[in-house]
């Protein structure tokens, strides 16, 4: 096992796109549940809506916190990834606002 382990990714980088894909999904549920509800002119509703957008920034930082302490190669989790996240936070506050 101790052999397996850790090239265990190299014989399943071929499904690179499982995680990428559920990512994906994670990260633009909300907004989709968002824009659907303002499509339909259904009004605010503090409770529901407050929680789509809680639901997307806990799922951000989650994910963002995860990314940085498992990305440790070449300080990539400073260099790239806060910015990536800033950038990704200041799109979902445009979408959310306007």
């Amino acid at each position: 096992m101790s052999k397996t382990l850790p090239s265990i990714h190299l014989k399943l980088s071929w499904l690179w796109y499982l995680p990428a894909l559920f990512i994906d999904f994670m990260l633009t549920y909300p907004l989709l549940r968002w824009s659907i509800r303002r499509s339909k002119r259904i009004p605010f509703d503090p409770l529901i809506d407050t929680g789509i957008i809680a639901h997307q920034m806990i799922t951000l930082a989650v994910w963002g916190c995860i990314c940085y302490f498992l990305v440790t190669k070449d300080y990539y989790g400073r260099d790239y990834l806060i910015p990536a996240l800033g950038v990704l936070t200041m799109a979902m506050v445009c979408f959310y606002t306007f």
